[in-house]
């Protein structure tokens, strides 16, 4: 047995000694509790409203719940509102929230929580402080109904409400008149969502029970469990030995064929709307010089990437958009393509010969281990064979997410980065990339035109004046090139026979948002 494997196999044991590791079958008992166990790394904290904590999008929305939720097709579901108002100008939005809906620890939830929510993630400058820059009034007339103004139409804002990156409606009588940033109920979290929160064992697993009253139903599952594994080898080994029944850690693209074979497995390729990107840090030299920028785009065979890193599973990106979202993508707004030649000749004339070493210039690839998105250092390696082809030293600087998060999207200390992040079907989403206020945005990237465009887009709810305005995004972004999109992602999913309902799923797509593993229920 290899040290790896044995390692593996020793953390396995360690977890089923603690008694959070007693191993499933691939069918559900015929009595007692069903358990469903979710591999996964440790996040930081369960509230993402404040601070961005990558791996709490993973947990929240069992326990949390938005305003409205964006379907893994993309579509916007009724979440805390039921229905919804918009008036004639495109300003006002009347929101109709569900009855009956009760905190876990019994108290009701209310439209002054939601008031409360809003307000406290815009004077905390939270993640989506941004989303919400365009609110000038909130009103709660009732209970059950939330009135929100806007400073000017915005087409998004339902969108908005429930945006991957944006936030979960927390308890007022819990977080009021509190540092929210340091209140506890981060690492306690009481929401409204399916599942209710038990325990959480640090470096070791996280407990939720079923919330019986959960206003869309209960859950069949009485037991979430998310058992943190740091690893994806020792995750796919924990898989198939029956310790947990699924992974959202991302799965290696080479090994979807073997577990294929696996007949206690069950696998599905799940399209997404994420793109896989190379982003440069435009407040350093030399990427200032757009020529730069354009040379090392047209350095990078990303057919090569997608065939030989993502074993064909993916489609590299030609454009800067997703092709997927086929009313807004604009099809002649294309990257540089690949070309040696070229980017050597761009180079050049942007006055980096290369030295008597046959060397350019010395960069650095940040990028870091672990992702739910599989391949983002093996694509920085690919990046750097590519790059020193054309005189390119390339060091990789890998971390853990929360490091890379920390230096590139906090304090912008790198040169380039690659990161994956999910840019639609909504196009308004692509914003937080490249919108010189978007959240994601770690290049500093700045074109007051491009932020006027995604404005103008969000003011008309004409689906094709809409269009027009983000195919003249794309265009403007190939042609400034602060980052190369690289390829278009497709998730690998790999779970344990016996459940359906994942949100990955056929037939549960088109009404569950990420992550949520609401719907999942026993098979028989």
């Amino acid at each position: 047995m290899t040290r790896s494997r044995f390692a593996a196999w020793s953390i396995i044991a360690a977890l089923s000694i603690a008694g959070v590791g007693v191993p499933v079958s691939t069918r559900a008992a015929p009595a007692g509790p069903t358990t469903f166990i979710v591999g996964n790394r440790d996040p930081v904290s369960f509230n993402p409203n404040y601070d961005f904590v990558g791996n709490a999008y993973y947990v929240a929305p069992n326990v949390l719940d938005k305003l409205v939720e964006i379907s893994t097709l993309g579509d916007v579901i009724p979440s805390l509102t039921r229905s919804w108002r918009v008036s004639p100008d495109g300003k006002v939005y009347t929101l109709t929230l569900a009855s009956g809906v009760r905190w876990h620890d019994g108290k009701p939830f209310t439209a002054d929580d939601v008031k409360f929510t809003v307000e406290s993630v815009v004077k905390e400058k939270g993640v989506a402080a941004k989303l919400l820059a365009g609110v000038t009034r909130i009103e709660t007339p009732n209970p059950t109904t939330v009135v929100i103004t806007l400073a000017e139409p915005d087409a998004t804002f339902l969108n908005t409400l429930g945006t991957y990156y944006g936030f979960f409606i927390l308890p007022k009588h819990l977080y009021e008149r509190t540092d929210v940033r340091r209140n506890s109920y981060n690492w306690k979290p009481v929401g409204t969502g399916p599942f209710r929160f038990v325990e959480w064992i640090k470096g070791s697993h996280l407990t939720l029970e079923v919330n019986p009253e959960h206003f869309k139903g209960r859950p069949a599952i009485d037991r979430l469990v998310f058992k943190f594994i740091e690893e994806v080898p020792v995750a796919l080994v924990a898989l198939q030995a029956g310790e947990i029944h699924t992974t959202q850690l991302s799965v290696s693209y080479g090994e979807v064929e073997r577990l294929r074979r696996n007949q206690s497995l069950a696998t599905e390729m799940e399209p997404s709307p994420i793109l896989v990107w190379l982003g440069f840090n435009l407040r350093k030299k030399p990427f200032a010089d757009a020529r730069v920028r354009r040379a090392l785009a047209a350095a990078i065979d990303r057919d090569a990437l997608a065939r030989i890193v993502y074993r064909q599973m993916v489609r590299p990106a030609h454009g800067t958009y997703l092709e997927s979202v086929k009313w807004a993508f604009n099809p002649q707004a294309k990257q540089p393509a690949y070309d040696r030649k070229e980017a050597e000749g761009l180079l050049d004339d942007a006055g980096y010969p290369r030295g008597t070493d046959r060397r350019r210039m010395s960069l650095t690839i940040s990028t870091f281990r672990g992702s739910a998105l599989w391949g983002l250092p093996e694509t920085a390696f690919f990046i750097k064979s590519q790059l020193q082809k054309i005189g390119v030293d390339v060091s990789i600087d890998m971390t853990d997410f929360a490091a890379w998060t920390d230096k590139v999207n906090r304090r912008g200390e790198f040169d380039m980065a690659i990161a994956g992040g999910i840019h639609g079907p909504e196009p308004s989403n692509f914003a937080e990339f490249v919108a010189s206020n978007g959240v994601r945005n770690a290049m500093a990237y700045k074109n007051p035109r491009v932020d006027e465009l995604f404005h103008r887009a969000r003011l008309t709810a004409d689906r094709e004046q809409r269009a027009g305005y983000y195919r003249q995004i794309q265009a403007i972004i190939a042609e400034d090139l602060p980052r190369v999109s690289l390829v278009l992602y497709t998730f690998p999913r790999v779970w344990r026979k016996g459940f359906t309902g994942m949100y990955w799923q056929e037939g549960f797509r088109d009404r569950a948002p990420q992550h949520y593993f609401g719907f999942v229920k026993p098979q028989p």
